[in-house]
């Protein structure tokens, strides 16, 4: 189990179990069937259990492995075994609902039934542990609200409280360059005086190049970072940048594809593969890191001049090079060699070298080439990460990409940005 002071979460749980969210449902029905027999807390951060199964009489084996407040690895002697099976989740729901931060290595085992028919209501309070929440009822100090925050961003993802946690971002701007996102734009009294929105807000989201460093500064952090949440919205992003250009060369604009580029469903990706991503791109970091020995920086957004294209790359390694790391769910059990083999994977292998080369016609390399331009850098380490291994893949930029600037923004103008403005009519 963790170390004294850091409990297994809500977190802990949700993050481990991001791709199977149905071990986390059976594992909440078998704790609150009572059927976690047998915990042991160990000292270096060591869970060991046993857990009934939901069918029958047998009895498996737990065992869980935490650091800090993240599960490193996991094991049960169930069919399933280290595939994160809901008698794993189980175990963590026990320990996230009965250790409190001071616990220390102890053994808990389940109250055995009476033999007798007649069970007072005395025995019948044993037989479950406590859910008492007995430290809410002391005032909140500032470890609680650090161990709160710190929580919160082992999601890898923006929330609302995260935010409102978080220390203030100290940035100087230029009252002379006032930084815009679209929401502040719309709300302006400006905006509601101009006779031509669309041009209005054209005009107003350009930015120069002083504003285009401040956004950047502003918005590093990604996810977790409100702003950068704020200077993407209605903005069309890198990652998407395929996706438009695809309809473009098609000539047609389903309302599917507006509803992607307003982030309320993705057509190519489904929630497993998005929590995947999420989950494990810090991994992919780490050993990129120890691969390569540099140090990645986190980038906020970057700007066209014109304002309405923004790319995020996962990191720089220099001024000259993006980094941008992908974990890939449909190769979660294969090596990225392996991988390449699928017709639908974005490598593949290069018939004359022998080595895995990303495809041209994928989304991914226009989300590449869009940071590549919008940066200013002139090459891209793409690092892919599957559970068996690391591949990192060199990517230079092409020139003859940048005429794709002008189609993305004439797309902007005469598509997006109409769409947008009649639905907040």
């Amino acid at each position: 189990m963790a170390a004294a002071n850091e409990p297994v979460t809500f977190f802990t749980v949700t993050s481990y179990f991001a791709s199977y969210p149905n071990s986390v449902k059976k594992g909440l029905n078998s704790y609150n069937s009572n059927r976690v027999v047998h915990v042991s807390i160990m000292a270096g951060g060591s869970l060991k259990g046993k857990v009934q199964a939901s069918m029958k009489k047998k009895v498996y084996e737990v065992e869980v492995h935490v650091e800090g407040q993240e599960v490193k690895d996991s094991k049960c002697s169930c069919a399933i075994g280290k595939a994160r099976c809901h008698h794993v989740a189980a175990l963590l729901i026990w320990a996230e609902k009965n250790c409190t931060r001071t616990d220390v290595e102890c053994v808990w085992k389940r109250a055995t039934t009476p033999k007798s028919e007649e069970i007072t209501a005395k025995r019948l309070s044993v037989i479950a542990p406590s859910t008492s929440k007995s430290g809410i009822k002391r005032p909140v100090n500032q470890e609680d609200r650090e161990w709160a925050l710190k929580s919160l961003a082992q999601l890898g993802r923006f929330t609302g409280l995260g935010w409102i946690l978080a220390p203030e971002t100290q940035q100087t701007f230029d009252p002379s360059h006032p930084i815009k996102t679209f929401d502040g734009i719309l709300a302006s009294s400006s905006y509601g005086d101009a006779e031509d929105k669309a041009l209005f807000m054209l005009s107003s989201l350009a930015v120069s190049q002083q504003q285009k460093e401040a956004i950047e500064r502003a918005t590093v952090g990604q996810t977790r970072n409100a702003l950068w949440m704020a200077y993407r919205k209605n903005r069309l992003t890198a990652s998407n940048f395929g996706l438009v250009l695809a309809a473009v060369r098609r000539n047609s604009y389903p309302p599917s594809l507006f509803k992607t580029l307003l982030g309320h469903y993705n057509l190519k990706q489904g929630a497993h593969a998005c929590d995947w991503g999420i989950v494990h791109e810090e991994k992919a970091k780490k050993q990129y890191m120890e691969r390569t020995g540099v140090t990645i920086q986190e980038k906020g957004v970057f700007l066209s001049d014109s304002g309405v294209l923004g790319g995020s790359p996962d990191g720089m390694i220099s001024n000259d090079c993006i980094i941008e790391v992908k974990c890939p769910y449909a190769a979660r059990k294969k090596t990225t060699m392996q991988a390449a083999e699928a017709k639908d994977f974005f490598l593949q292998v290069d018939e004359v070298t022998g080595l895995l080369k990303l495809k041209q016609t994928h989304n991914h390399w226009h989300q590449i080439q869009g940071n590549l331009h919008l940066t200013g850098a002139s090459t891209c380490h793409l690092v892919v990460w599957t559970p068996l291994d690391l591949a990192i893949l060199l990517i230079h930029k092409d020139a003859a990409w940048a005429s794709n600037i002008n189609v993305l923004e004439t797309f902007y103008k005469d598509y997006f940005l109409p769409h947008v403005l009649t639905d907040v009519k």
